[in-house]
Parts: C-alpha cells; sequence; structure tokens
C-alpha cells in the first residue's frame, strides 16, 4: 500500500531535476544501455475527480490510485515516450520470444474494482494501451466490499462508542473527526495483515459485529461505484476489449500468512479455475494481494509454479533487469493519486531512485 504522500524530499528532488533536464537524459541513458528491463505501473482504482472534498468519500483513498483525468494525461505521455507492451508480449519474451523494445512498460491494475471497466478502460481505448487486470475471483459478482475497503467504511460509518476486538487484543475508541478515524482504519489494516490468515478473517468479523456496519454495497450508497466490485460479464468485456486478465487470488489473503498448504494452493489454482470457467481465460500471470516483501516467501514461489503461472508480480518498487530470470518476484512502480507528475515520470526514468 501507498506510505509516504505529500512533498516529501523524493518529489521536490523529482521536480527540482526534471526541470533542471538532467532526468530524462539520465534515464535515456539507462534505457539505452544493456539489457531491455521491464517497468511496471501498478494501479488499484480510477475514479472522476468527486465534487468537494475527497475526503468524504467512505472508501480507502490509498487505492484511489489516480483521478480520471490524470491517468488520462499519464497514458498520453505514456504514449510517446515510452513503449507500452502487453502480457503476451512479455510473456513471449520470458520464454525466449521476441525481446521487449528498449521503453516497455506494461500497465497492470490490482483487484477488480467496478471504475476499472468504466473509467479505466475507455481511457486506455482511446490511447491504444494494453493493460492486465488482476482479478481476486472471490469476490467478483457479489455485493460485499473488499476486506480492506470494509475496514475503512466501517470506520468511518460506525456510530459504536468503543469497538472491542479480541483477536487484535484491543478495544478502540473511534476518532471523533474522519482523519482520526481514517488513521484507526491504516492501523488496524497494518495489524491484520501482519496475522495469520484466520485470524484475520476473525479479525474481520468481530470488527463488523463490534461496529455494527454491514460490508454490503447498498445500491443507494454514495460510494457505490467506488466500492463496488466487477461482474463475471465486465471481467469478460475486458478481455473482449483486448484486455489481459490476471489472478489476484480468490479471496485476496496474504498468501504467506495461510499456514494450510491446501488453503494456499486453492487460492492458487482455484482463481485460474474461475477465471478459465467465467472468462474463458487461460491465465499465467498472478499478482500477489498486497505484495510487500512479507507477503511471498519461498513456500508461495514454490505453490505459484505448482499452480502453472509463468509470471508474477510483486507490490515492491523498482524495475526489473534480467526479469526473466526471475519472473516470479518482478517489481511494481505504485501510482498514487496525490502523486506530482514530476514524480510519477521521474519513477519510470529512474526506478531505482524515485521508483522504490
Amino acid at each position: 500500500m501507498p506510505t509516504d504522500r505529500g512533498m516529501g524530499r523524493r518529489e521536490r528532488l523529482a521536480r527540482l531535476t526534471l526541470s533542471s533536464g538532467l532526468l530524462p537524459a539520465w534515464g535515456g541513458l539507462r534505457l539505452r544501455v544493456g539489457q531491455p528491463d521491464l517497468r511496471v505501473l501498478a494501479y488499484h482504482r480510477v475514479l472522476p475527480h468527486p465534487p468537494g472534498d475527497e475526503q468524504l468519500l467512505d472508501l480507502d483513498l490509498e487505492l484511489v490510485s489516480a483521478w480520471s483525468h490524470r491517468f488520462d494525461l499519464q497514458l498520453h505521455w505514456l504514449t510517446r515516450n515510452a513503449e507500452p507492451v502487453s502480457l503476451a508480449q512479455v510473456l513471449a519474451a520470458r520464454d525466449g520470444g521476441a525481446r521487449l523494445p528498449r521503453r516497455a512498460v506494461l500497465v497492470t491494475f490490482d483487484d477488480g474494482f467496478d471504475d476499472n471497466l468504466d473509467v479505466a478502460l475507455p481511457l486506455l481505448q482511446r490511447h491504444g494501451v494494453p493493460a492486465v487486470f488482476f482479478i481476486a475471483t472471490g469476490i467478483i459478482g457479489s455485493n460485499r466490499r473488499f476486506w480492506f475497503d470494509a475496514v475503512v467504511w466501517q470506520l468511518l460509518r460506525t456510530k459504536a462508542a468503543r469497538l472491542h476486538l479480541p483477536t487484535l487484543d484491543c478495544t478502540l475508541v473511534p476518532a471523533a473527526h474522519r482523519p482520526g478515524r481514517r488513521a484507526q482504519a491504516a492501523s488496524l489494516l497494518a495489524q491484520m495483515k501482519r496475522l495469520p490468515d484466520a485470524r484475520r478473517v476473525a479479525a474481520l468479523e468481530e470488527l463488523g459485529l463490534a461496529s455494527g456496519v454491514d460490508e454490503q454495497v447498498s445500491a443507494d450508497s454514495e460510494t457505490l461505484a467506488a466500492a463496488r466490485p466487477l461482474d463475471w460479464s465486465q471481467v469478460r468485456r475486458l478481455a473482449q476489449a483486448g484486455m489481459a486478465l490476471g489472478s489476484h487470488t480468490v479471496s485476496h489473503p496474504v498468501l504467506a500468512r495461510i499456514s494450510d498448504d491446501a488453503a494456499l494452493a486453492h487460492e492458487m489454482v482455484a482463481s485460474r479455475q474461475a477465471l478459465r470457467e467465467h472468462a474463458g481465460v487461460d491465465s499465467y500471470a498472478l499478482a500477489y494481494p498486497v505484495g510487500g516483501p512479507d507477503a511471498l516467501d519461498d513456500r508461495v514461489l514454490r505453490a505459484v509454479a505448482a499452480a502453472g503461472y509463468r509470471i508474477a508480480f510483486t507490490y515492491q518498487g523498482g524495475s526489473n533487469r534480467h526479469w526473466s530470470a526471475s519472473p516470479f518476484t518482478l517489481k511494481r512502480l505504485h501510482v498514487e493519486r496525490d502523486q506530482s507528475d514530476e514524480a510519477w515520470r521521474a519513477a519510470l526514468h529512474w526506478p531505482g531512485v524515485f521508483g522504490v
């Protein structure tokens, strides 16, 4: 998940370096020498910018990667300064086929939110940019929120004076104001991601009961479009539009926290089966939920290979030089809604400095 916000040191350095004209030269040199690397952009949601204060949206704003007008500008820049590639091209290069172009950039989306089809797809088509949509298959077609979104929703909406959460060994007093509640939700999410998976599920159930807030997406919700997952007909429309589909597991757990080998295998295998059955797609690509260093280990990597995947993406920043030698631990550049244009371009030009 995104962490650094606003005008940090790296943001200021990106602006200074770009304004000096030095960064494009450095980036161009890096792209001209040695083996072509693969740079992968990681998005979650693309939404129309809301009227008024975005903080009033009852959703996890950390997963709004870009407002639609910024995404439009980013795609425009990519088509003129990089070479967007498809997942098929990446898989072919991984298996010894045609090499990727020097300025190869792969665009990816995680989770499977409704806005991926309604907002992101038309812009991708307008600019002729292919993308990969990693789908958490267990929530597709449901009216449930993704579990991480439910935590934010329940904290923001609860009227309970105290939330007793035995699994986390805490009693939480919801803050009086929304910024405080968002901070509490971020803390809860961080704790839950560190738990063994069975305990994470138990903590989510406790929060739902204690908050008194239903995680389901109601038809009259003002945040319906932002919270709603795709359904299978929409997933098929993505594929029919020429977009690639990949797995984001079944239930979006932190895979390294699953202790049972059969349960771990199920997350890998059943998601591929669902994509084949419901969307007619044989998926060979996986994006690890959460995807940080603690989200995968050697046991998870073995399970990925055993499930038939040929490539897998983390949520760790950086580019991928010699990527075909380690295709199950590919890095991605995180895109954030409040990231400046300069910082976004700097990450692509020099991911080892600005993309980590």
